[in-house]
Protein backbone atom coordinates (compact mmCIF):
# COMPACT_ATOMS: atom_id res chain seq x y z
CA UNK A 1 0.00 0.00 0.00
CA UNK A 2 2.84 2.38 0.84
CA UNK A 3 4.42 1.80 -2.57
CA UNK A 4 1.10 2.46 -4.31
CA UNK A 5 0.70 5.79 -2.49
CA UNK A 6 4.27 6.73 -3.39
CA UNK A 7 3.61 5.98 -7.05
CA UNK A 8 0.40 8.02 -7.09
CA UNK A 9 2.15 10.99 -5.46
CA UNK A 10 5.06 10.75 -7.85
CA UNK A 11 2.80 10.60 -10.89
CA UNK A 12 1.22 13.80 -9.68
CA UNK A 13 4.62 15.51 -9.82
CA UNK A 14 5.75 13.89 -13.06
CA UNK A 15 2.98 14.95 -15.42
CA UNK A 16 3.42 12.09 -17.85
CA UNK A 17 0.05 12.68 -19.52
CA UNK A 18 0.77 16.26 -20.54
CA UNK A 19 4.51 16.43 -21.00
CA UNK A 20 7.07 14.60 -23.10
CA UNK A 21 10.15 13.39 -21.24
CA UNK A 22 13.51 12.26 -22.52
CA UNK A 23 14.22 8.57 -22.30
CA UNK A 24 16.88 9.31 -19.69
CA UNK A 25 14.31 11.07 -17.50
CA UNK A 26 12.00 8.08 -17.88
CA UNK A 27 14.82 5.68 -17.00
CA UNK A 28 15.72 7.74 -13.93
CA UNK A 29 12.11 7.45 -12.75
CA UNK A 30 11.22 4.03 -14.16
CA UNK A 31 10.46 2.51 -10.76
CA UNK A 32 7.82 5.17 -10.17
CA UNK A 33 6.02 4.90 -13.50
CA UNK A 34 3.61 2.50 -15.11
CA UNK A 35 4.94 1.10 -18.38
CA UNK A 36 1.52 1.15 -20.03
CA UNK A 37 1.29 4.90 -19.34
CA UNK A 38 4.73 5.48 -20.82
CA UNK A 39 3.77 3.60 -23.98
CA UNK A 40 0.51 5.49 -24.38
CA UNK A 41 1.72 9.00 -23.57
CA UNK A 42 5.36 9.29 -24.63
CA UNK A 43 5.98 9.47 -28.36
CA UNK A 44 8.81 8.01 -30.42
CA UNK A 45 10.41 5.72 -27.87
CA UNK A 46 13.48 3.95 -29.21
CA UNK A 47 13.58 0.21 -29.82
CA UNK A 48 16.22 -0.24 -27.15
CA UNK A 49 14.11 1.63 -24.58
CA UNK A 50 11.07 -0.47 -25.43
CA UNK A 51 13.04 -3.73 -25.24
CA UNK A 52 14.95 -2.84 -22.08
CA UNK A 53 12.27 -1.08 -20.04
CA UNK A 54 8.78 -1.57 -21.48
CA UNK A 55 8.90 -5.26 -22.38
CA UNK A 56 11.10 -6.16 -19.42
CA UNK A 57 8.90 -7.68 -16.69
CA UNK A 58 11.40 -6.48 -14.08
CA UNK A 59 9.85 -3.02 -14.38
CA UNK A 60 6.18 -4.02 -14.32
CA UNK A 61 4.43 -1.94 -11.67
CA UNK A 62 0.90 -3.30 -12.17
CA UNK A 63 -1.05 -5.93 -14.07
CA UNK A 64 -1.69 -3.55 -17.00
CA UNK A 65 2.06 -3.44 -17.59
CA UNK A 66 2.01 -7.20 -18.15
CA UNK A 67 -0.66 -6.78 -20.83
CA UNK A 68 1.49 -4.73 -23.20
CA UNK A 69 1.61 -6.59 -26.50
CA UNK A 70 2.99 -5.98 -29.96
CA UNK A 71 -0.51 -4.89 -30.91
CA UNK A 72 -0.38 -2.23 -28.17
CA UNK A 73 2.99 -1.10 -29.47
CA UNK A 74 1.71 -0.95 -33.05
CA UNK A 75 -1.03 1.45 -31.94
CA UNK A 76 0.95 3.73 -29.62
CA UNK A 77 4.55 3.28 -30.84
CA UNK A 78 4.28 2.46 -34.57
CA UNK A 79 7.88 3.54 -35.22
CA UNK A 80 8.94 0.44 -33.28
CA UNK A 81 8.14 -1.62 -36.38
CA UNK A 82 9.60 0.76 -38.96
CA UNK A 83 13.31 0.41 -38.31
Amino acid sequence: MKLFIYIILYLYYMDIHNKQYTEQELINNIDSLFQYQIVRTQKNLSKSFIYNYILNSKYNACSKDEDITFETLSIYQPQFFNE
